[in-house]
């Protein structure tokens, strides 16, 4: 019982670590006293939580906010240089590679074109030295690389990181996320449907943002729909989309 407990109290100290980080990413800037109401967690709890972030760097104080009588309070900022993130894009004649910032800005772009009937393993490994040859260019260390996110077409198994069937890649229960992680020193990688990846971008940063329910279909090279309910995307019963 005593470990159930202590890995309880673990996982909530997670969520109310990573709803913090994520009000603050999102606000810009904003003080402590506002991340308290917002979150309705205590004052003591959210200084205790942002001072721990300040000690990694993560979040910044960078001023103070016009008073409304009283003390000032002072603002916190989200630092979106902390680490960096590779978005990689695997199309029918080339791989698009976006370097990114915490707070998604495109550092860098760069695309590489290859034979889909290339050898997977071959495949894998140019993907691998694109991401360090990105890296290395950007004057950015691998340490700070924190994930990789890909978006592919096809049947997708986002928890187990696999592309289980792309009729236009010709691939077939292919664990890319596995693949590409062991040659990245074990960083997290993540996929998912093209269509799912094109929405999410929508819905965090475009048209999507003020919206609750939407629908984005993309047309290309193939059809593909996805649908947000309640601003979140549907994955259906197969956790695929349209």
């Amino acid at each position: 019982m005593n470990g159930l407990r202590k890995g309880s109290k673990d996982l909530i100290k997670e969520i109310n670590r990573s709803i913090v980080i994520n009000l603050i990413r999102k606000s810009g800037r904003i003080s402590r006293s506002d991340v308290s109401k917002i979150t309705k967690m205590s004052l003591s709890t959210i200084t205790y939580i942002v001072d721990e972030l300040m000690t990694i760097d993560l979040v910044r104080e960078v001023g103070v906010a016009t008073s409304t009588g009283g003390r000032r309070p002072v603002l916190l900022e989200f630092n979106a240089d902390y680490g960096y993130t590779v978005g990689v894009k695997i199309e029918e004649k080339r791989v698009i590679f976006a370097l990114t910032n915490l707070n998604a800005e495109i550092l860098d772009l760069v695309e590489k074109k290859f034979n889909r009937f290339d050898n997977i393993q071959d495949v894998v490994s140019m993907i691998a030295d694109e991401i360090k040859e990105l890296l290395q260019s950007a004057d950015k260390p691998m340490k700070q690389l924190l994930g990789i996110g890909i978006a592919a077409s096809g049947l997708i198994n986002r928890q187990e990181g696999t592309i289980v069937r792309s009729s236009m890649l010709g691939w077939e229960n292919v664990p890319l996320c596995q693949l590409l992680s062991e040659q990245l020193n074990n960083i997290p990688v993540f996929i998912d449907k093209n269509v799912n990846a094109y929405t999410m971008a929508e819905l965090w940063y475009g048209e999507g943002r003020e919206l609750s329910n939407f629908v984005c279909i993309s047309v290309g090279a193939g059809l593909g729909m996805s649908l947000v309910v309640d601003k979140k995307i549907y994955y259906g019963e197969s956790g695929g989309s349209w």
